[in-house]
């Protein structure tokens, strides 16, 4: 179970937040299959500016890489 400052993340229908960890360089699809099946979940990222051949090429990485967070029922 996850505590956040103090508060039982214990809420909302009896839902738990789970860290699902994945393989790498896999996090966003994982995101697209749990947004599919309806489950709330969250992808941390940022995005990573970078050069290539005089362009610049924007990046989104995520922060916590082979992981993404969900709030799953009990069932």
């Amino acid at each position: 179970m996850i505590h956040a400052r103090g508060v039982l993340s214990k809420t909302m229908n009896d839902s738990i937040w789970y860290i699902l960890r994945t393989k790498p360089r896999t996090e966003k699809k994982l995101q697209t299959y749990l947004m599919a099946w309806h489950v709330w979940n969250i992808l941390p990222s940022y995005v990573k500016v970078r050069k290539v051949q005089r362009r610049t090429v924007k990046t989104e990485i995520p922060l916590f890489p082979s992981y993404v967070i969900a709030r799953l029922n009990e069932e």
